[in-house]
């Protein structure tokens, strides 16, 4: 196993694992690697950002044991954070393109070609990602990062099924997620790397920028797959608040809101939620073409099966939530209202997905659900937190085109929120 000096190999893909603990995860990723990559040439940089679990004695033996000399571990005794150990790992790797990894991530088989597939095709591509999925349900976990009016950022499609239309649908994006990215690693090079003053989080919204300024794409490739287990390391979001500022003011001027077009361009539209939070919803025309739809005698599962391929029905999860309550199906029905508050948010969802959550023995839920509607309801009638809230969210607006504040300000004006609306 080598220590020092980085990996001169042949290898194609040079792959960067920066870990903090959980080395249960961290094993399972590296097998997955092995597993999936039987006889393909990879360097496995691991960084090791100051473990004090098994790491550090177990993580040399097993990438030794799988990788033989491709295999390098750096250990750091304090924790550098994602940015600066992704820096330090790709200084090592010799080949023409770097690949930053999660440790909370297992690949699947065939996730490489689809990578260096994209890139082959289309020259001015500067970075790809593969499709994230959730391992309990194999749903999207990551298929692109889409910025609402207000600037949330959001993964795109998120809990949609793996196989929906949607997810194979090719797109431009302004950024994607560094849990999973490849790009040439002459291009890291020349931007710099990750910028080392945000602290695990958006820094490769950063990055993404810096991709896109020199005139490269970004691209999610979703004919590769890997399971994402997703923020297993402590602390993942201390500074969330921090780092949005940081990247507000670094690169706020520079995002253009595509969240609108990104769901036209699906078949889907933008809407707010009560507490001002853009989401995805179906067309009118489409929700009156379900409502039309004779359901009498359709069992459970075509109803299921239905949601399956229009995930953003909120009736039909209402549809058949109810009818598992009706038989006493508490823990299935509770599973179908917590898909409902991910998709299709409201009030009444929440209240809902409590009483569910209460019958089916998870007061964790319940009681989660009965905080976030006080904190909604809060929002909604007092007049000082409202005036607050629309003073954000018109700072954010008026740095977007017309075009976008539109479809927001018509959105708002449907809710019967007048006074949030800000002038074109």
């Amino acid at each position: 196993m080598p220590v020092g000096g980085g990996i001169v190999s042949s290898a194609c893909v040079g792959i960067v694992v920066p870990v903090y603990n959980a080395w249960s995860f961290t094993e399972k990723c590296l097998e997955s690697i092995a597993g999936a990559c039987a006889g393909v040439e990879l360097e496995i940089v691991v960084v090791d950002n100051g473990s004090i679990d098994e790491t550090p004695s177990a993580c040399p033996v097993l990438g030794g044991r799988l990788f033989g000399d491709r295999f390098h571990y750096e250990r750091f005794e304090t924790n550098l954070n994602f940015g600066p150990a992704c820096n330090a790992g790709a200084k090592l790797i010799s080949a023409e393109y770097v690949f930053f990894l999660n440790n909370d991530i297992t690949v699947e088989f065939n996730w490489l070609e689809p990578l260096l597939d994209a890139f082959d095709r289309q020259c001015a591509i500067g970075a790809v990602c593969p499709l994230l999925l959730y391992p309990e349900t194999r749903r999207v976990q990551h298929l692109g990062v889409a910025f609402s009016p207000i600037q949330q950022v959001e993964h795109l499609f998120q809990y949609f099924p793996e196989d929906h239309p949607v997810v194979s649908q090719p797109r431009s994006l302004q950024a994607i997620n560094a849990a999973a990215l490849m790009m040439p690693r002459a291009l890291f090079v020349d931007i710099g790397g990750f910028e080392p003053g945000y602290v695990n989080g958006f820094e490769d919204l950063e990055l993404s920028m810096e991709i896109r300024r020199r005139g490269k794409g970004l691209v999610c490739v979703p004919g590769s797959r890997m399971l994402h287990y997703e923020s297993q390391s402590g602390g993942r979001f201390d500074a969330d608040d921090e780092n949005s500022e940081r990247f507000a003011e670094r690169c706020g001027g520079e995002i253009i809101s595509d969240m609108n077009d990104l769901l036209e361009s699906a078949g889907y539209r933008l809407d707010v939620t009560p507490w001002f939070d853009a989401y995805a919803v179906l067309t009118e025309a489409r929700v009156q073409e379900l409502a039309a739809t004779d359901l009498a005698g359709f069992t459970l599962q075509e109803v299921w099966e239905m949601l399956q391929a229009e995930p953003l029905w909120n009736q039909g999860y209402d549809l058949l939530a109810r009818s598992l309550e009706a038989i006493a199906r508490w823990s299935e029905a509770v599973e179908i209202r917590l898909l409902q508050q991910q998709l299709c948010p409201s009030m009444e969802a929440l209240r809902a997905l409590g009483k569910c959550a209460s019958k089916a023995g998870r007061p964790q839920v319940a009681t989660q659900c009965f905080e976030y509607l006080q904190q909604y309801q809060n929002l909604m009638t007092d007049p000082d937190s409202r005036a607050r809230r629309f003073r954000e969210i018109n700072k954010y607006l008026s740095k977007q085109p017309e075009s976008v504040v539109s479809v927001y300000r018509a959105a708002l004006l449907a809710r019967g929120h007048a006074e949030g609306v800000v002038d074109g």
